[in-house]
């Protein structure tokens, strides 16, 4: 590949997303990148990789299936990345790269997942081991169309345990580690590798206690293998202790421990499991202690090779006796049993020692500076220096190097990795990572900065989740997403931004590419080397060439149903004619069902059983089952995603065309109401990625009665802090994160427009940076015309809490029933003298009544107490409304059929002011400055949305789900006058039970006036009732 950075070249693996920053004050940078593999868009279905291998000009990645399978990806010039003669895994999303299944051959079926990978470019090998202990390995042949790979062997490295660690050294020696501890030394005989042979077991490798002459497994557990640039020394690692061993016979040279109970652990283990690991055939070796601020003589080192060599030492006792291996394999299995169910009574109690855990880490952080004061011999206390003068290198029993003051702050050993340099890296649980000498010398340790240097953004992960060499470099990943790259010789910082979104897992060096794997299922390749400014420059030009935008049109609804059941007619009325020309449909309902049996119900839903609130209950399945059928009446949409909460609920349901670029789907809920966690007030979500651009759907139930602004605020703060989907970090805001896709989607679009048209004009839904808080930009005055929200620093001080639940969505459609009333409007001058007869409450009650009587409801609005709030800067910081044009949509008399030209508004003892309580608000990638217009383009990747018209955002009078039937209404003509009895009157008749009156839009024709019902002279529109037998209206005449 003559310019594998170049946009053409990588053009198969999709447009690459922003990077992160290189400090707290520099700008954010975009890094260059090729996307091999996006976030599976159905993660439960999807390859739950882990651990990356690369070389050779191709990429592995495993686990795919319980059969050893593995992921195989080939680049080559063409531009294709599947392996030559390969057919594209079946399971791989459309806009992921493709790639091919890769299985072993073995004689008998493989049983296990992979857990560890190794590829040696040398000698073209890729070993897999497996949670079976099973190792796989596959040759590896090069050729102008990318790199084939060839199942050679398998064999059983460990009788069932699972292998977590392969390391090799340039003799050929295999090393294998397991999650038991376990550590064993494989030969092929030569450094050329018989490819079709197995290797052949030389070694145990284990260790001699002084005290009670039992050989004890390596670790606890095998954490990592690392092998050093010389190929003298094997470095294995268990949580808290690290050991070091010779190739060339297996002998322990020394062992570096920071805690004493895994060594306590190990004793444990031989015990009950070996009766002495003696027994397991093992290297008889005792073990000195290393000091790290001296590490291993130079003599002891050197005379490992004046000793025999594995092979012999092999061919006197046939290394393991197989009836003991598999009677350990035995107890093994018995040991574990007991484990999994002391395991199961543990979970019960996990989150408690979770959170005890984070409180004491906090307390340990805020308490005290762990750090060393500025080089790597002065890291120790005077006590390590005591130890040390009267150190032995090989003496039986010589004395440990004391705990350094940060040993507790470092956290469990998580990574190795050795340097060319001949260095060896380890990378802790706490965002430590130490660098050392081959013979164990601590050479540096990232404890060392300076305050100062920490707070320039030298060197500071959150966590070492993964680590690799790279040439001259270390490549660190982080639990944030975070990759770090320094120099292996100086541990200078060279560079570092944000990778990915959730946790690194794993990084791989392929020549001049680097691979990362994100937790998420993401991969990566990212250069070596950085490129030229000017090639960043051309390619970043290209990928903004590339990008497609579509346009969508989104229907958007919210009803608080009031525990009726649906109607179809209803429904119909509501969406069937609205949803002939949208893609996508969001509905939320409210009050679906109520009552102090449901809230109990949804409070063990919640804490016992989360997955039952994506099925629903039976009264709000009855809801969805029939909103899906009035949407599929009109056309072929699927649903997408569901969340129930008490009587809230939110559905989302989007065309069939749309389902291959749908994905990511997550729901989640935020409990406001009993006591503060009960179902019945609060909110639930749905999220998902369209086109990889994440959408969120919210549908809320604020606080109800007139009074409760300050509860309703406070409903409004606590789900936007608390509300989190399990598939959205929850740390940090994501620094201008993207979603790794080459198409940018743009939702909402002109009805009216050929959505084929590439010169239809753009009538959308939001817009701004993509990723960031909408509380960054500052915001103007709110109105009902522009839509837009307000409060300048007192909206950007409150928002200072957005989760990122809501923050990062890249479209946020927010509805429901806030519960905001009208209260004091404009005009309303309330007569206080007489309170207890004549209350401020019913003269407000009259007054609103008055207003929306002489169709003057809209001078109320400035009373309403959501506009008002909005306006402050205390609620719904960067989303627009609509201009309200529509007549207040609470309360209505429940079992009456209100419609626009008489609306019946409740008429109990309550006297609840009429309010536009039912809302529907939203944004683009960033801040919304208007509802009608979208926010310019800053960004070609921004989503951008708008109403596709003022009158776009409406509320639909005529619909009910009470009768069955939806209310009947007519215009009569003359508008004012009187019509006798036998008099023909031109009328439009809307909604009748009768078939011959259910024509879409009503129906004009000449009724004959037989009677008077109700009504007054003066009006121009009357109530009527029809009869079912007959075509028939009766009029309200005097």
């Amino acid at each position: 590949m003559s310019n594998p950075f170049a946009q053409d070249a990588w053009d198969p693996f999709g447009a690459a997303p922003r990077g992160g920053i290189y400090n707290s004050q520099q700008a954010q940078q975009r890094e260059l990148s090729a996307q091999i593999r996006l976030p599976p868009l159905n993660p439960k279905t999807a390859a739950p990789l882990k651990t990356l291998a690369a070389g050779l000009g191709c990429l592995f990645a495993g686990p795919v299936g319980d059969g050893g399978q593995l992921l195989h990806w080939s680049p080559n010039e063409s531009g294709s990345t599947l392996p030559p003669g390969a057919h594209p895994c079946p399971s791989g999303d459309h806009d992921s790269a493709a790639c091919a299944e890769l299985t072993p051959r073995s004689i008998e079926p493989a049983k296990g997942r992979v857990t560890a990978l190794l590829l040696a470019p040398g000698p073209g090998m890729l070993w897999a081991g497996c949670s079976d202990g099973v190792v796989h390995c596959w040759g590896l042949c090069k050729d102008g169309t990318g790199t084939a790979a060839r199942w050679l062997h398998s064999w059983q490295a460990h009788g069932g345990k699972k292998i977590k660690a392969l390391a090799l050294c340039p003799t050929g020696r295999l090393f294998t580690g397991t999650a038991t501890g376990a550590l064993r030394m494989w030969s092929y005989g030569s450094p050329a590798f018989a490819e079709q042979a197995a290797p052949r077991l030389l070694r145990q490798l284990c260790k001699l206690d002084a005290r009670s002459g039992v050989q004890l497994p390596p670790h606890s557990k095998v954490i990592a293998l690392a092998v050093s640039a010389g190929g003298r020394v094997l470095w294995s690692a268990g949580k808290s202790t690290i050991s070091l061993w010779s190739t060339h016979n297996g002998e322990c040279l020394g062992t570096i421990s920071s805690d004493s109970s895994e060594q306590q652990q190990q004793q444990q283990y031989a015990q009950q499991q070996y009766g002495g690991y003696a027994a397991m055939g093992g290297m008889q070796q005792q073990p000195a202690d290393i000091n790290p601020r001296i590490g291993l003589d130079a003599a002891r080192l050197a005379g490992q090779f004046e000793r025999p060599s594995a092979e012999l030492l092999a061919a006197d006792d046939e290394a393991v006796d197989a009836e003991k291996d598999a009677a350990a394999m035995l107890i093994n299995t018995g040991v574990k049993a007991m484990g999994k169910a002391s395991k199961l009574l543990g979970k019960l109690g996990k989150n408690l020692q979770e959170k005890a855990s984070k409180m004491l880490d906090e307390g340990r952080a805020g308490s005290t500076d762990l750090r060393y004061d500025g080089s790597a011999t002065s890291a120790y206390s005077s006590s390590s220096v005591s130890a040390a003068s009267s150190y032995a290198p090989g003496a039986a029993g010589a004395a440990a190097a004391p705990k350094s003051a940060d040993a507790a702050s470092k956290g469990d050993i998580k990574k190795l990795a050795a340097a060319a340099d001949g260095s060896i890296w380890v990378g802790f649980k706490r965002g430590v990572l130490d660098k050392y000498s081959e013979a164990g010398q601590l050479l540096w340790s990232s404890t060392t900065a300076t305050a100062a240097a920490a707070a320039a953004g030298v060197f500071r992960p959150a966590g070492i989740t993964a680590l690799a060499a790279v040439g001259s470099s270390v490549w660190a990943g982080d639990n944030q997403g975070q990759l770090w790259v320094l120099d292996a010789r100086s541990a200078a910082l060279q560079r570092s931004w944000k990778g990915h979104v959730f946790p690194v897992r794993s990084i791989a060096a392929g020549g001049h590419l680097v691979y990362s794997l994100g937790k998420a299922g993401s991969i990566r390749a990212w250069p070596a080397l950085p490129p030229p400014p000017a090639l960043t420059a051309a390619w970043q030009q290209d990928l903004v060439e590339c990008l497609k935008e579509q346009q969508l049109t989104v229907l958007v609804g919210t009803w608080n149903v009031n525990e009726t059941k649906p109607s179809r007619p209803g429904l119909q009325q509501w969406l069937a004619e609205r949803a002939i020309s949208a893609q996508l449909v969001m509905i939320g309902l409210q009050e679906v069902e109520m009552g102090t049996m449901s809230v109990g119900k949804d409070a063990i839903t919640q804490y016992l059983a989360k997955s039952k609130a994506e099925s629903a209950t039976a009264a709000a399945q009855a809801w969805v089952a029939m909103i899906g059928e009035v949407l599929r009446g009109v056309g072929d949409f699927r649903r997408v995603g569901l969340r129930q909460m008490s009587g809230v609920l939110v559905l989302v349901f989007a065309r069939a065309e749309l389902e291959p670029h749908i994905g990511e789907v997550a729901t989640a809920s935020v409990a406001c109401g009993v006591m503060g966690y009960g179902g019945n007030k609060g909110a639930v979500a749905v999220s998902f990625s369209l086109f990889r651009r994440r959408v969120v759907i919210v549908s809320s139930h604020f606080a109800a009665h007139q009074d409760k602004v300050e509860s309703r605020n406070a409903d409004y703060a606590k789900i936007v802090r608390h509300l989190h989907f399990h598939n959205v970090p929850t740390d940090k805001p994501q620094q201008q994160q993207q979603y790794e896709a080459s198409d940018v989607v743009v939702l909402g679009a002109d009805p009216c427009a050929d959505p084929n048209s590439s010169n239809s004009s753009s009538r959308r839904l939001g817009g701004g940076s993509p990723g960031i808080s909408p509380r960054k930009t500052p915001r103007g005055g709110a109105n009902a015309d522009a839509g837009g929200s307000g409060g300048g620093a007192a909206a950007a001080a409150a928002d200072e809490e957005w989760g990122a639940g809501m923050r990062d969505a890249e479209l946020l459609v927010w509805v429901g029933d806030f519960n905001y009333r009208v209260d004091r409007p404009d005009g309303f001058v309330p007569d206080e003298s007489d309170p207890e007869n004549n209350p401020i409450g019913a003269q407000l009650y009259q007054y609103v009544h008055r207003k929306i009587s002489a169709k003057q409801h809209l001078a109320l609005l400035s009373g309403d107490q959501c506009l008002r709030e909005v306006a402050r800067g205390a609620i719904f910081h960067g989303l627009a409304e609509g201009p309200i044009s529509f007549l207040p949509t609470y309360k209505f008399e429940k079992g009456r059929e209100s419609n626009a030209l008489q609306p019946f508004y409740d008429q109990g003892e309550k006297k609840r002011v009429p309010a536009w309580t039912d809302r529907v608000l939203f944004r683009g990638s960033g801040p919304q400055r208007s509802a009608l217009e979208c926010n310019a383009v800053e960004q070609r990747s921004d989503v951008r949305v708008c109403l596709a018209g003022p009158q776009a955002y409406n509320s639909l009078m005529e619909s009910c789900s009470t009768g069955g039937a939806l209310p009947t209404w007519l215009e009569v003509s003359p508008a004012a006058g009187v019509v006798g009895p036998g008099g023909c009157v031109a009328i439009r008749v809307q909604g009748t039970k009768a078939a011959q009156w259910q024509a879409a839009g009503g129906l004009r024709c000449e009724l004959c006036v037989l009677g008077c019902v109700e009504g007054s002279v003066d009006s121009s529109r009357w109530p009527v009732a029809c009869y079912r037998d007959a075509p028939q209206v009766h009029v309200a005449l005097p």
